[in-house]
């Protein structure tokens, strides 16, 4: 028979101690929270080079844009220098014929001919864009990663397209053309002898109409001129920022 008194036997798997246990459920979570840690590290470690990758094709993109556009406001700077000396050429001249007109003519005073073919030499300007357009159909300005270049760059393609001022120039010019074009081109098609075309000249300087023509003449070329200047001044310091952009990045 048992007596009452003897010690229960307890199987030994019952005898693992709680604190040991305990290890085994702690060593499992930790396996499981590496194994997180080590997916999470792998998908933020593909995110960033992903989004180098992408930022490094950007900026390689934005250099070829910065190439193009300094090309092309490089022969907008050539343009802008040849058609501002052409406009003060007109503007002096048509200065010097309107002092003329009010002054006697002496045997000293200048040949009023060549004076007359300047007024009526005519040329517009012509902005080079190409690259420019190429750069906001591409994927708009935002690919300029420097906000004041991207101002800066807006604002001369939206100065360059207002063509105001050409308009109305070119409105008196037509009609100073209509008016006395014709004599002027006879003068060199018949090799008119200079003597007579110097009186031919003269004679217009006499008339008001003409006077009044070739005052608006001067007025509004003044005025192109002081808009190209303008225009020069602002692509100057466009290729300044935009070669200090491209030098940043080399």
């Amino acid at each position: 028979m048992v007596s009452g008194n003897e010690p229960t036997i307890v199987p030994a798997q019952a005898q693992v101690p709680r604190r040991s246990l305990a290890r085994r459920l702690w060593s499992g979570v930790a396996r499981r929270l590496g194994e997180i840690a080590i997916v999470t590290a792998g998908i933020l470690i593909a995110f960033a080079l992903d989004a180098w990758w992408g930022n490094r094709a950007t900026a390689e993109q934005e250099q070829i844009h910065l190439r193009a556009l300094v090309s092309d406001l490089q022969r907008n700077v050539t343009e802008l220098k040849s058609l501002i000396e052409m406009e003060e050429a007109i503007v002096s001249n048509s200065r010097e014929l309107l002092r003329l007109a009010r002054t006697e003519r002496t045997s000293a005073s200048p040949a009023l001919q060549p004076l007359v073919d300047q007024v009526f030499n005519s040329r517009r300007y012509e902005p080079v864009m190409g690259a420019y357009e190429a750069l906001v159909n591409s994927g708009g300005l935002t690919l300029i990663r420097d906000e004041s270049l991207r101002a800066a760059l807006a604002e001369f393609a939206a100065r360059v397209r207002g063509q105001y001022a050409e308009s109305w120039s070119d409105e008196h010019y037509f009609a100073f053309a209509r008016e006395f074009g014709g004599r002027i081109v006879l003068l060199h098609t018949q090799q008119t002898d200079s003597a007579v075309a110097e009186r031919e000249v003269e004679q217009m300087l006499q008339n008001p109409e003409f006077l009044e023509h070739l005052a608006m003449r001067y007025v509004s070329e003044r005025d192109i001129a002081r808009k190209y200047a303008a225009l020069l001044e602002q692509a100057e310091a466009l290729l300044v920022q935009l070669r200090a952009q491209i030098a940043a990045a080399s």
